[in-house]
């Protein structure tokens, strides 16, 4: 590792860790000023729903549609069942609406 010689005392400088006392004076880069969160992990906003048409989540699905759940999920992927809707990062639900039409067609 490199020495400084000062007068007083030396001392050991290292390259791998900056010294904090530079990074008072200079503004946060861009990419420190703000957290960001990927678009990847943010929950899909759904389209604002009416009172009239709650969220139902798959429990309730399947009691008024009874199939299995991985039926469910792979139904969905093959879009034999309605999208879901996403309330959250790890919640989906499904629209009371899309169930009923699934249930009762043409109605």
């Amino acid at each position: 590792m490199p020495i400084a010689i000062s007068k007083s005392k030396t001392k050991r400088i290292s390259s791998a860790q900056p010294d904090p006392a530079d990074r008072r004076d200079k503004p946060p880069r861009a990419d420190e000023s703000a957290h960001t969160v990927p678009d990847s992990v943010r929950p899909i906003q759904a389209k604002r729903t009416a009172l009239s048409d709650p969220i139902l989540r798959l429990p309730e699905v399947l009691e008024l549609f009874p199939v299995g759940r991985s039926t469910w999920y792979g139904g969905v992927q093959t879009g034999r069942y309605p999208q879901p809707v996403r309330l959250s990062v790890r919640t989906v639900g499904w629209r009371l609406s899309d169930i009923e039409e699934l249930i009762h067609p043409g109605q």
